[in-house]
């Protein structure tokens, strides 16, 4: 549980940053194809840019710490639906409790959410995160995208010993290029201007907007395999350090778990 709140402080912290502004199939988030057909319109604060991409790349990543390649679309819950209601597919999380311990990072009425990584090419990747007002996963009140391009994976790490975290590691950097705000609703509204707040940008309902961030170098470190670090059977879990440091990271710090859906 912990992990998981950690998440969604760093995703708003990530955010309050901003200075300016699949292989993807029926498994990946039911709205998704609205988010890329709607019209962006020009909102206050915000420098447009043509898109910022959350669609799955088939192009492999390979070399990083692990045993495993990082391609596709990742989720941060369902590695949980043994144990709470997170349908295992999509990601889509509709647990009552874990919506009421999450409330307040959450717009007024969400009944689900989805937390995603998505790998976009062998260069880029989005963090998306969607919330609705139904248990479904149908009926969006936001989706929330942030951008990073410039990839790049460096030195291997080793003989690391935090508890409960891989002992190898991959450092990585990448630039925070772009963020896509989509509020459905006047909720979703009050809730993505919260989220940027200190970047300039007022989100209005049903107008989507897709500004230019900030455009700083962050590190973070990753580990991957076909098999979950700890040895139960999991396609494909990654692990990622935080990653808005502005300094190359020597170990893990705070990361989180994502398991490949697609």
């Amino acid at each position: 549980m912990k992990k998981l709140l950690f998440w969604m402080v760093l995703i708003i912290g990530i955010v309050a940053l901003i200075g300016s502004c699949a292989k993807k199939d029926e498994k990946t988030a039911a709205t998704a194809a609205a988010d890329n057909t709607t019209t962006t319109t020009t909102t206050s604060g915000c420098t447009v840019v043509s898109s910022c991409s959350a669609t799955a790349s088939t192009d492999n990543v390979s070399g990083i710490a692990g045993n495993g390649y990082l391609t596709g679309t990742y989720d941060k819950f369902i590695s949980a639906s043994s144990s709470y209601t997170i349908d295992n597919t999509t990601g889509c999380v509709s647990d009552s409790g874990l919506v009421s311990a999450y409330g307040s990072a959450l717009p007024s009425g969400t009944a689900s959410f989805q937390m995603q990584f998505i790998m976009t090419s062998t260069t880029t990747y989005a963090e998306r995160n969607a919330y609705y007002s139904d248990t479904s996963c149908s009926t969006p009140i936001a989706t929330f995208v942030i951008g990073k391009t410039n990839f790049v994976t460096g030195d291997n790490l080793s003989g690391l010993t935090v508890s409960g975290k891989p002992s190898t590691a991959t450092k990585f950097t990448d630039t925070e290029s772009c963020v896509d705000l989509y509020p459905y609703n006047d909720a979703g509204a009050t809730f993505l201007t919260t989220q940027v707040t200190g970047s300039g940008i007022t989100t209005v309902s049903g107008t989507r907007a897709i500004c230019a961030s900030h455009g700083g170098t962050e590190h973070g470190i990753m580990n991957i395999s076909n098999s979950s670090w700890d040895g139960t059977a999991n396609d494909n879990r990654t692990f990622v350090a935080e990653e808005n440091k502005s300094s190359a990271y020597s170990t893990w710090v705070s990361p989180s778990t994502y398991t490949r859906i697609d």
